[in-house]
């Protein structure tokens, strides 16, 4: 199922991992922008050990053929996150937990679904 143009909302910043470190021993991330995404907020609550725990989690929904992908300003070729990368929304960062690929209908991916905690 193709997600339709109108409920790609949303514009996020992905900083991937560069492979090198800073001196303080922090991994220094290259950013990028984004847009014409969907981020999707699921309210949770679990019992834990000492009463309940909220368990939200947020899924972003990369569409391949409307979402695009700026980094520098200029327009790149699209690129879909790993895990362990940080995306930023509204200011907060969230990080990568897991990518899963949906088909449609044809043999190509329809949209990513991307889950960050």
């Amino acid at each position: 199922m193709l997600l339709s143009k109108r409920l790609l909302i949303h514009c996020a910043v992905l900083k991937q991992k560069t492979g090198r470190i800073d001196r303080d021993r922090n991994p220094i991330y290259e950013s990028a922008e984004l847009r014409n995404v969907r981020i999707g907020l699921t309210h949770g609550v679990k019992s834990g050990a000492h009463g309940v725990i909220r368990a939200d989690t947020m899924t972003l929904f990369i569409v391949p053929l409307f979402s695009e992908y700026f980094k520098d300003g200029k327009k790149s070729a699209l690129v879909i996150p790993n895990e362990d990368d940080v995306i930023v929304f509204e200011g907060k960062e969230y990080t990568v937990k897991g990518i899963t690929p949906c088909y449609g209908a044809i043999s190509k991916v329809s949209h990513y679904e991307v889950v960050l905690e």
